[in-house]
Formats: C-alpha cells, sequence, structure tokens
C-alpha cells in the first residue's frame, strides 16, 4: 500500500511594531478531493505587498487569490509549469491594475508559494519572501532572494552578516505587478518524514535569524512555531509586518516523479516563455477543501478564519498610493516629474 503524503499545517500575520497597517498575505489549499489532492498536491503561499496600505494589500490580496485559484484550474499535472503559469497570471493582474491609473503605478508584492504533493515539495518564488526547510536538526533556505543584497553576496562583495544589517537590505530586484512580465524561480526538495517548511515575508526573515528559526520550529508543532516565530520578530523590533506558515510533514508521500528520484540539484528553474502556458480548466471549488486566510486586526493581533476557496473577484484600488518599498523609488521620482512638467506646459499654455 503507497504512503500518502499527512501534513500539519498552521499560519499567523501580524502588523509588528512599525508599521500601522498589514499589507501581507497568506493562504493554504488542502484539497478535500483525495484526486486532486494526489494530482495537485497542498498549496501554500505568502504574498508581502508593497506601495502603501490601500495598494500592498490589494496587491499582496491579489497575489493569493489568484495563484490560489488558478493553480488548482490548471489541468496539467507539471507542478512547476502550474505553480509558474499561476504566478505569471497573478503578476499579469497586479500589473493591469497598477496600469489603469498612474498614479497606481508601481504597486506589487513579493511572492513565495510551495506544493507539497507525494513526496516532492515545489518552492516558487519571486522577491524576498522566503520559504525555508528543517530538517533534522539543520535549517536551509530552499527559496533564492531576488534582492540587491543577495546579488552582492552571490558576487562575494558583502557576507551574509553584513547583508542582514545593509541599508539596501529592503531593495527588491524583481517582484510582481511591476513589469508586464516576471521570471519565476522553482525549488525542488525531495520530502522525509519529520521535515518542516517555514514560508514567511522579510518581517519574520529580517529580525529572525536562521538560528533561532531552527530553535523554535524544532522545538515546537506549528501551531505553537508560528506563535513563537512571530513573539520572537515583535521582541527583535517588529520593524514590518510579520507572517508565517508552518508546514509539518507528519508522513511523507512515496509518488516522486522519475525525474528526481536521484539526488536533485536545487536551483532555478528558469524562465517559462509565454507560448509554453498551459490551457486552464475547471476544477470544482467544493473539491478543494478549505482554503484559509487571515483577517488581521490593525492593533497587531491575528485572527484567523477559515473559508471556502472563493473566485478570483474583482477588486477596485483606490487612486492614490503611498509607497514604501526603495524598489520603486526612481519610477516614483520619474512619474512625480513627468506629472509636474505636464502641469507647469498646461499652465503656460492657458497663460499665453
Amino acid at each position: 500500500m503507497s504512503k500518502q503524503l499527512r501534513l500539519d499545517v498552521a499560519q499567523l500575520t501580524d502588523v509588528g511594531r512599525k508599521r500601522p497597517h498589514n499589507e501581507d498575505n497568506m493562504a493554504y489549499v488542502i484539497p478535500r478531493d483525495s484526486q486532486v489532492m494526489a494530482k495537485k498536491g497542498a498549496l501554500f503561499i505568502v504574498a508581502d505587498g508593497m506601495g502603501g496600505h490601500a495598494a500592498g494589500e490589494v496587491a499582496s490580496e491579489i497575489a493569493v487569490d489568484t495563484v490560489s485559484n488558478v493553480y488548482y484550474q490548471d489541468e496539467t499535472d507539471d507542478i512547476p509549469l502550474s505553480l509558474m503559469n499561476a504566478i505569471k497570471r497573478a503578476n499579469a493582474l497586479i500589473h493591469q491594475r497598477a496600469a489603469e491609473n498612474m498614479m497606481r503605478s508601481g504597486m506589487g508584492t513579493t511572492c513565495v508559494a510551495a506544493v507539497l504533493r507525494g513526496g516532492v515539495a515545489y518552492v516558487a518564488n519571486v522577491g524576498d519572501s522566503r520559504a525555508y526547510m528543517v530538517r533534522q536538526g539543520h535549517v536551509k533556505q530552499v527559496s533564492q532572494d531576488h534582492s540587491w543584497v543577495e546579488d552582492q553576496v552571490r558576487a562575494g562583495l558583502l557576507t551574509k552578516e553584513q547583508a542582514r544589517s545593509h541599508a539596501q537590505r529592503n531593495v527588491i530586484t524583481r517582484a510582481l505587478g511591476t513589469q508586464a512580465e516576471v521570471e519565476v524561480d522553482v525549488f525542488t526538495e525531495i520530502l522525509e518524514d519529520g521535515d518542516n517548511f517555514v514560508l514567511c515575508s522579510d518581517g519574520l526573515s529580517g529580525p529572525v535569524s536562521e538560528e533561532d528559526l531552527l530553535a523554535i520550529v524544532n522545538k515546537y508543532l506549528p501551531q505553537e512555531s508560528v506563535y513563537h516565530l512571530v513573539e520572537r520578530a515583535n521582541e527583535n523590533g517588529g520593524p514590518d509586518n510579520i507572517t508565517a506558515i508552518v508546514v509539518l510533514v507528519q508522513e511523507a508521500g512515496d509518488d516522486i516523479p522519475s525525474t528526481l528520484q536521484h539526488p536533485v540539484s536545487v536551483g532555478p528553474a528558469g524562465h517559462i516563455s509565454e507560448e509554453n502556458t498551459a490551457a486552464l480548466g475547471r476544477v470544482p471549488t467544493s473539491s478543494l477543501g478549505v482554503a484559509s486566510t487571515a483577517t488581521r486586526t490593525e492593533g497587531g493581533e491575528a485572527i484567523v478564519d477559515r473559508c471556502q476557496l472563493a473566485p478570483i473577484k474583482a477588486l477596485h484600488l483606490p487612486a492614490a498610493l503611498p509607497h514604501h518599498r526603495q524598489l520603486l523609488r526612481r519610477q516614483n521620482v520619474s512619474i512625480s516629474a513627468a506629472v509636474y512638467c505636464c502641469q507647469a506646459l498646461l499652465f503656460v499654455c492657458c497663460y499665453w
């Protein structure tokens, strides 16, 4: 008899100590239908929005809703391709909403998503939200940050310790929604019983060291781990919104694709061209089981609410969006300059 994947999951989000609003979003979907679970697996996603309260939260919500829906509507059982298609669709929707009004330009979000199916974990990311794997007393970052400091670390110009406190540590080089096209990296890991996966925004990975993360996840079950991880981030200053999903692999499945049955060199899967995009089909919502999302109070206490996975809904964005991510600074200056030039030209024409 084949082994079936069994998981224990918990998630938590918190506004932190410095931000007035929470722009993070998160969700997980564990299909109720065994056939859907066998084909598509369980999905976990964290998104860290940027662009100010009214925009960042909307961008991250679009990412979470779109990826959660489009991934399960995609009929292919090619998990990396299906996951990248869903994230690319989210990118297109966010970019479209941002383009509807010039004042929304630059709205975006990071995204890290993981699919656990059978005996394999597939992790996709854009930006600096992270996925960690904790196994047998060791922690490993599975995702790869798309940030300026990470580029410097890979080039040997900064150490990891220097990057953690560098003034430019919040500058990201890739995000959903800021460009019409986006490159998505995908990584794979063979699962073992007892593995833990942690998906988090940089509000957690920044103030909480890998050593502390390892100690907490090793000591507690997911429901307690998420609480202690968020608590530790706040104890260390809580400079940003804090979001974490912890997934314990109680039992790994034995369904492993033949191409992955040998040791895998973990690394980015690269760019998937638009012509390879799979056609979307339909999976009944009732087959998907429970999608978990978080409703937050602005005081910082996170209240977890469970709801049925809903269809992608139309979202109406506000007109004015303040920005706080440094990646957007140059775009905003250029746009503001263009607006002022147009206003000045209009004034001169009217005067004459």
